[in-house]
């Protein structure tokens, strides 16, 4: 024992010295535990096939699809949320093809943008009122 070691004193902010870490050993050896990446878990999900019940007819389905048809049924009871969720898609996908210049859906009349139009119109509202509080 060298002199350093016995005149050393062991008390609080003083841990012995062989329980102290060695140098460039981290305190943490293995690590913290990597949560899973959301995007990646939720892709999975999605592309699930799950058992679902429709009409009374059991059947199996993507789990994207089970989603969609799920919204699609509450937009249908008035739910503007679910609406602006089914149509949104719709929506981006007509944009996006009318500026690219394929315009595969045909062409659009003054109904359909009656319709769009007035879409906005209670969407713009609706903001307007507060009543977007994502």
């Amino acid at each position: 024992m060298s002199k350093d070691d016995d005149d050393y004193k062991v008390g609080k902010g003083r841990p012995p010295k062989h329980t102290r870490f060695k140098k460039g050993q981290s305190g943490n050896p293995s690590g913290r535990k990597k949560l899973p990446d959301l995007t990646e878990v939720a892709a999975l999900v999605l592309e699930e096939t799950l058992p679902v019940t429709q009409d009374g007819v059991g059947k199996k389905m993507l789990g994207a699809e089970a989603l969609y048809r799920k919204f699609f049924a509450k937009a249908l009871t008035g739910d503007i949320r679910a609406a602006e969720f089914v149509i949104r898609p719709v929506v981006n996908a007509n944009a996006r093809r009318s500026e690219g210049g394929h315009d595969d859906a045909g062409p659009q009349d003054d109904a359909d943008d009656d319709i769009i139009e007035r879409y906005y119109e209670r969407y713009a509202r609706r903001l307007n009122a507060g009543g977007d509080r994502e």
